[in-house]
């Protein structure tokens, strides 16, 4: 199988790090500091021309060598617009689809498909492929940050890891939830944190009521802030995993959306603050279950 052997050079500014764990962070075809450390150990991950079977730390102006397997990936086209809502040579952001996977083993990813929305860096230390540094699930849209340099990699990966971007989501719940406060339920357990306030009510003839919510995780843990509105009694519209209802119009999808983010640029260290709308789905749906309750003839005040 044909391999791939390009050379990495640490850019001036990066902290000494661990090979492993940088490696994963700046190459697109390894995925994970144990895929890494194998590598090390056959001595297809070499540093400044020496192979290395123990743990070994670089920095900047450091030179490694890696062979892989190549994968023979290609750029995908989907269905789907992918905007761009902020780009320059380091970074990109972008908005997910709902229903399309920000990355895995599938063709039709949202990893696969950046080459075809975003322009390839003119960096020295320019990634071969972009890279989202977070996830969201496949059943939530909105907006994903994606690295095109080593360094942008490595201080987006650094600041999510130690919490200092900010995320905000909308959610439209189920039920009438009121005002605001912070949801403490540990998930799976750890501790986790997510603060929410109430937008507006909307009276739904099917389902009593229906709120928009906007909310901020303060930790990341998985499905957190679908588990959290679903202890509190207002599940997520069309969430059918946390609630066990099969009538909660899970066909028509999850109604969360990852409307808005806060960080600093991992280069520059200007502060960027990005918001995207959430999908027309979201105003059309909803607006469908008012139009229905006006037509019931219901009195409830909003």
């Amino acid at each position: 199988m044909p391999t791939v052997t390009p050379e990495h050079v640490v850019p001036d500014g990066t902290a000494p790090t661990r090979l492993d764990y940088y490696a994963a962070q700046v190459v697109p075809q390894i995925a994970s500091a144990t895929q890494a450390r194998k590598l090390r150990r056959k001595g297809c991950l070499v540093v400044n021309g020496v192979m290395r079977d123990d743990p070994v730390m670089v920095g900047a102006g450091d030179r490694f060598h890696y062979v892989i397997p190549e994968s023979g990936r290609r750029a995908v086209e989907v269905p789907e617009p992918i905007p761009v809502v902020f780009e320059d040579d380091h970074i990109a952001v972008v908005v997910k689809p709902a229903g399309l996977r920000t990355s895995g083993h599938q063709r039709r990813t949202l990893t696969n498909a950046l080459p075809t929305v975003i322009a390839e860096s003119t960096e020295p230390d320019a990634l071969s492929w972009p890279h989202p540094v977070h996830r969201l699930d496949i059943r939530t849209g909105g907006l994903v940050v994606c690295a095109k340099t080593a360094r942008a990699n490595v201080g987006l990966g650094r600041a999510f890891q130690q919490r200092l971007v900010q995320k905000r989501y909308l959610a439209v719940a189920i039920g009438r939830l009121e005002g605001s406060g912070r949801i403490e339920e540990p998930v799976e357990g750890r501790a986790a944190r997510t603060r929410y306030v109430v937008r507006r009510h909307v009276p739904s003839h099917m389902l009593g009521w229906l709120t928009w919510v906007q909310c901020w995780p303060e930790t990341g843990r998985n499905h957190q802030i679908r588990r959290h509105l679903a202890s509190l009694g207002h599940p997520i519209l069309g969430d059918d995993l946390y609630t066990g209802d099969t009538d909660n119009v899970s066909k028509k999808g999850l109604f969360l959306w990852a409307e808005a983010i806060t960080f600093h640029h991992p280069v520059t260290d200007e502060p960027v603050t990005l918001a995207a709308p959430p999908s027309r789905r979201f105003t059309r749906y909803v607006d469908w279950h008012r139009d229905r309750w006006l037509a019931s003839g219901d009195t409830r005040t909003r």
